[in-house]
């Protein structure tokens, strides 16, 4: 394993969205390209949810997986497809900010399986106000890695890919919506940024602009999504585009807002940086609606299981037993199972 997979697995191994992405490498890389399957299969095995509300036994396999390093192998690899030269100068001037992972604990040690909680029926709502209370209370900063998938025959370089190109979701075909209508879908580079992250991509665009802080709150069901895409993406789309993606179970609208400047990343200490040019990075949310029907029950529910899974900062004076006990009382609470993980990593958002 090289050295970028190797730091790249720090950072990643205990995010819940890597953790549980094996769940489709493992199921795709069994498959020939063009079979069918159902959009649950694919999509909501990306976090490995949809399965898990129902199979108790995918939920054991996908937990079981998290100890293995190869987990963040897998996850990780994909980044080495990408250059590693970096827009950001004066990196010695920077000002890096340390982090410990959250990630849950579902299915160990006697802790129920993530199935048996989200059959209540205010489990939605537990993580809504989970999620508002960490924020709250410590110092957390939302950023991720979770893929939205193209809708339709994909044509565009391997390099958007978020899966090695070995594991064939190139133009995966699936059965999506009501009347099981086939489409392809493709898994594609996302980065997720939260509000106290997006402003790292101030100096970083080229064209259009940055996120609004307005764009962190989705207030209907139907509202757009705005993206900010990476150089590589200009010669495909222009300011407003609207592409449509799936996002776990649901397909949103993402309006394109700017575009990063060729070879924008955003600076890290020890690791490489995280390079943009491939990358789709959109804001990670709050939804302020009540969801209507089943699937955007279902899809609220991984959205905000996802979401907690941030990263807490850590401040001169910090210790990492403090603030786990502070993370495992406040999961207690809301009858939730969280922790937070080491080892600590260090990313530069900001000058």
């Amino acid at each position: 394993m090289g050295t970028r997979a190797k730091v790249v697995g720090a950072i990643t191994v205990f995010l819940l969205i890597f953790v549980l992405t094996i769940i489709i490498v493992a199921n795709l890389s069994n498959r020939k390209n063009g079979d069918i399957v159902s959009a649950n299969t694919v999509l909501t095995n990306t976090t490995g949810y949809g399965k898990m509300l129902n199979d108790k036994k995918t939920t054991d396999n996908a937990y079981a997986r998290s100890d293995n390093a190869n987990t963040a192998d897998s996850n990780a690899a994909y980044m080495d497809q990408a250059p590693k030269n970096t827009a950001i100068t004066g990196q010695t001037t920077k000002l890096f900010e340390d982090f410990y992972p959250m990630y849950p604990t579902y299915g160990y040690e006697g802790v129920p399986m993530f199935s048996e909680q989200a059959k209540s029926n205010d489990f939605l709502q537990r993580l809504k106000d989970f999620s508002q209370e960490l924020n709250n209370t410590l110092d957390i900063y939302e950023f991720g890695f979770q893929p939205l998938y193209y809708m339709g025959p994909f044509d565009k370089g391997d390099g958007f890919i978020n899966s090695p190109v070995e594991y064939g979701t190139k133009n995966q075909k699936i059965q999506y919506g009501k009347n099981g209508e086939e489409i392809y879908v493709t898994d594609i580079k996302t980065l997720q940024l939260g509000k106290k992250c997006y402003t790292v991509l101030n100096d970083l665009i080229a064209s259009g602009k940055n996120f609004d802080l307005s764009d962190f709150s989705l207030n209907n069901s139907d509202d757009t999504v705005k993206v900010v895409l990476g150089s590589a993406y200009s010669k495909y789309y222009k300011i407003s585009d609207v592409i449509v993606m799936l996002y776990y179970t649901k397909a949103i609208n993402c309006e394109v807002v700017g575009f990063c400047k060729e070879s924008a990343a955003i600076a890290c200490k020890v690791r490489p940086d995280i390079d943009l040019d491939y990358s789709i990075i959109m804001p990670t949310y709050d939804l302020h609606y009540e969801p209507n029907d089943k699937n955007e029950i279902l899809y609220q529910k991984i959205y905000y299981s996802q979401k907690i899974a941030g990263n807490i900062r850590i401040h001169e004076g910090d210790s990492y037993e403090a603030l786990k006990i502070n993370v495992d009382k406040l999961a207690k609470k809301y009858n939730l199972f969280y922790t937070i993980g080491k080892p600590q990593f260090s990313i530069c958002f900001g000058q």
